[in-house]
C-alpha cells in the first residue's frame, strides 16, 4: 500500500496524487456552479419559469387570454393561455374560442391534461367548466 512511508510504484509519488485530488475538488466545484449560473441566466433571458411541474392529468386551472387578461410578452394577437402554478404560459394542442367563453374579458376554468414544455403548455384535452 502507497503512502508516505512506503515508495509509490509506476513514477509517481503520493504526495503528487494528494495535490491532484486536492486541485480537483475546487476545480469541479468552479465547473459546477458556472454551469448553473449559466442555466440560471438563460432562465431569466427567456422569461422561462423554473419548474418541477411537467404534466397534468384532469386538472382545474384557470384559463384566459394571453395577450388580453395575462399581457404575456411577445403576444400580439388572442390565444389560449392558462395559470400552471403562479405563472401564465401559452397553451398548445387545444382549441378553444375565447370570444366565445368571454376569455379576453376575464379569467375562466378548465379542466386540462398535457405537459409542461419551458413556457408552454401542450395540452392533450381541454375541456371548458
Amino acid at each position: 500500500m502507497e503512502g508516505p512511508d512506503n515508495p509509490p510504484r509506476f513514477g509517481h509519488t503520493w504526495k503528487a496524487n494528494m495535490m491532484k485530488t486536492l486541485w480537483s475538488i475546487p476545480i469541479g466545484a468552479a465547473l459546477a456552479l458556472g454551469a448553473c449560473a449559466q442555466n440560471t441566466e438563460t432562465a431569466q433571458d427567456t422569461g422561462a419559469t423554473p419548474t418541477t411541474l411537467v404534466s397534468l392529468s384532469s386538472e382545474t386551472v384557470e384559463v384566459g387570454c394571453g395577450k388580453c387578461v395575462y399581457d404575456i410578452p411577445g403576444v400580439t394577437s388572442c390565444v389560449l393561455a392558462a395559470k400552471i402554478g403562479d405563472h401564465a404560459v401559452l397553451v398548445t394542442g387545444a382549441e378553444v374560442e375565447l370570444h366565445d367563453h368571454g376569455l379576453c374579458e376575464d379569467t375562466g376554468t378548465a379542466l386540462v391534461s398535457g405537459r409542461l414544455e419551458g413556457d408552454t403548455f401542450v395540452a392533450t384535452s381541454v375541456e371548458m367548466q
